[in-house]
């Protein structure tokens, strides 16, 4: 018997009643279930209203002057803050990162309130060429090397280095590492690394970047005896125990000089360590020698007499 006969024939049996109450029954579920269909798709569409009301109520942070910028002022820290506003009200070309602003210089007054430009600051110069690679607070200090002490040329811009020092001569060589983890900065006079370089490129002197009491030891190694370079992997940064180049003598150097602040010239002439005093030597009246006595001579006839005459 087939399943859609089976029902009719079922229904044929029942009552009017019973066939009536089935149908409202039948009608009720079709109705919750699409009752049901498009409350979830009205709440799915609300969602989707309410998180465009979100986007579009968001907001952005921009700097803000506090006080009254004028041309040509130094912006600090303390002259803006962070403001937040609707995102539809953000200014065009607003600067929303404050560490960018601090440092700079406003190209033209800036009331209080005003919202701070990209078109409004103006950034320091940044430094070029070779002057780049120095870092603030270091000092460039260029050495000879060769082929031996320079590792064949294979030492080039931005490699890090050891620097090792030798003395003496014959039996009596010493070396020591003077400084660890030195920059190289510029070889010869090429200071830019160049990509996928892989052959060597003698040079005969080298650059490095260092502190100033480090140039002042490396300034003492040079008048001291010769230097080599060892050469360091890119990702190798071992600390190393160096020494000063006065360790190698029996008779200390002296100290390297202090390149951080200017010698002291005094105008005032050098003070004696010791004042000797004196003796004091009793003085003695001298008289003048009395005059020697004037001879007058008389003659008389051919007779002559000689008178002494006193000179008083």
């Amino acid at each position: 018997m087939k399943f859609p006969g089976s029902i009719f024939l079922l229904l044929a049996r029942l009552s009017p009643r019973t066939v009536l109450l089935v149908c409202l029954a039948l009608a009720g579920l079709a109705t919750y279930l699409y009752s049901a269909e498009i409350q979830k798709r009205e709440e799915a569409a609300a969602q989707t209203i309410s998180k465009l009301r979100k986007d579009n109520a968001r907001t952005a942070e921009i700097l803000v002057a506090n006080r009254f910028i004028k041309e040509g002022t130094l912006i600090g820290s303390s002259d803006v803050h962070l403001e937040s506003v609707p995102f539809e009200r953000v200014p065009r070309g607003a600067v929303q990162d404050l560490n960018s602003v601090v440092g700079t210089t406003a190209k033209y007054d800036v009331n209080s309130g005003d919202t701070i430009l990209g078109g409004s600051i103006a950034f320091a110069e940044q430094p070029k060429g070779f002057i780049s690679k120095i870092p603030a607070g270091q000092r460039a200090i260029t050495f000879a090397v060769d082929n031996n002490s320079g590792v064949a040329g294979f030492v080039g811009p931005d490699s890090h280095v050891d620097i090792i020092a030798q003395v003496g001569a014959g039996s009596d060589v010493k070396s020591c590492p003077i400084l660890a983890d030195v920059r190289v900065i510029a070889a010869g006079t090429s200071y830019k690394r160049v990509p996928g370089q892989e052959e060597a490129q003698p040079v005969s002197s080298v650059t490095v970047s260092v502190n100033p009491v480090d140039a002042g030891k490396l300034i003492n190694a040079i008048s001291a005896g010769r230097l080599y370079l060892t050469l360091r992997n890119d990702g190798d940064r071992t600390p190393l125990a160096v020494r000063d180049v006065g360790s190698l003598f029996n008779k200390p150097l002296p100290p390297p000089p202090d390149l951080t602040s200017p010698p002291s010239v005094s105008l005032l002439p050098p003070v004696p360590s010791k004042v000797e005093r004196l003796e004091e030597v009793p003085m003695q009246a001298t008289l003048p020698a009395p005059p020697s006595p004037h001879t007058v001579e008389l003659w008389a006839g051919s007779k002559k007499d000689e008178f002494a005459v006193s000179a008083q």
